[in-house]
């Protein structure tokens, strides 16, 4: 851009010398085209604690020192104005990973969205999975989630021509058998609490029967109940 308004200058200048005579010739204004939005430059001299991105972030389970009967996840966190606001994002994310990898074992497929899938209402097996681990792991963070690495970096954000410095954190975080039983062993705690609450609420109820909504989560958690009784620690795949 400064090139542009250089080349505008002197041509205006060549023109007032060489045209004295003739009418001032005003230069068109330059054209400035804003940056893309959501373009980060990268800082690299943030980069700590690796002078470049480690191998684990696209390949988790190829972590080198990687411990047996565990399994990985690299949680990406968002942009932030802090480095401890983005690790915690990390985290968060990483959190999201365990979720995912804990429905499938029980036999769903769930999303990295965050605390449910779908309609947080509903009561569909899927969803009811979903929240109740991710209550479950949201709660005992620091027991069942291990950071063994992470990586961090900062630079420059831009947003609607509207620039920032923003830091960006990768954690990678092991996740093995007894921490997945755990989790399960909660799981089903919590599960059985939610159960004994939607009886007790039908208990209320003049025809002592839950509406559609109700009846429905009450259906998905007995079923999830039943799964977590059944479950053992050669069905997770670490």
């Amino acid at each position: 851009m400064k090139t542009m308004i250089s080349v505008a200058v002197m041509l205006a200048v060549a023109a007032c010398i060489g045209c004295s005579g003739d009418p001032e010739i005003v230069p068109a204004p330059a054209n400035v085209f804003p940056e893309m939005e959501n373009t980060f430059t990268e800082d690299v001299s943030a980069r700590k604690p690796y002078a470049s991105p480690p191998s684990w972030i696209l390949k988790p389970d190829g972590y080198p020192n990687k411990q047996p009967g565990c399994v990985y996840f690299a949680g990406f966190g968002l942009d932030r104005t802090t480095l401890q606001d983005a690790r915690e994002s990390a985290f968060e994310d990483a959190q999201r990973w365990v979720v995912r990898y804990m429905g499938t074992t029980v036999g769903v497929k769930t999303e990295r969205t965050g605390e449910a899938v779908g309609d947080t209402r509903g009561g569909s097996y899927e969803t009811m999975t979903d929240r109740i681990f991710s209550k479950t792991i949201s709660e005992n963070t620091v027991k069942n989630l291990r950071i063994r690495d992470q990586y961090y970096t900062a630079g420059l954000l831009v947003q609607s021509i509207v620039k920032r410095r923003v830091h960006r954190a990768y954690v990678l975080v092991e996740f093995g058998r007894n921490q997945a039983m755990s989790v399960a062993k909660q799981a089903k705690t919590e599960t059985r609490k939610e159960i004994e609450v939607l009886k007790k609420k039908a208990e209320t109820t003049p025809a002592k029967v839950l509406d559609e909504r109700d009846a429905s989560r009450l259906k998905s958690l007995e079923k999830l109940e039943k799964k977590l009784d059944n479950l053992s620690i050669d069905d997770f795949k670490l």
